[in-house]
């Protein structure tokens, strides 16, 4: 685990300086404070109403929380249905990008 922590350390090392998250998720009581987190680590990593991001691995984002991939899945999700994100799967990764 260790080891993909510092991947992804490196690989998001220079996006996650700062970001401009939208307050709208973080006062949202519906969500659970599991997905309001996700939230914010997705804006971290550059998903915006103007940017998708491509590629993205369940694993990775598991990583960077520290939680297992269902609970991301789940994350997302509840995200998803609360009309927050949208995604797109090929199958092997997510585009995700914001809807707000």
């Amino acid at each position: 685990m260790r080891y993909v922590g510092e991947q992804v350390d490196r690989k998001y090392e220079q996006v996650m300086e700062f970001a401009i998250v939208p307050k709208e998720p973080a006062f949202d009581l519906k969500l659970t404070p599991g997905a309001r987190h996700q939230f914010t680590i997705l804006s971290l990593c550059g998903v915006s109403p103007n940017h998708k991001l491509f590629g993205v691995q369940i694993p990775v984002l598991a990583a960077l929380q520290g939680v297992s991939d269902r609970q991301v899945r789940r994350y997302i999700t509840e995200l998803r249905q609360a009309g927050y994100i949208a995604t797109q799967s090929d199958g092997r990764s997510l585009v995700i990008w914001m809807t707000l």
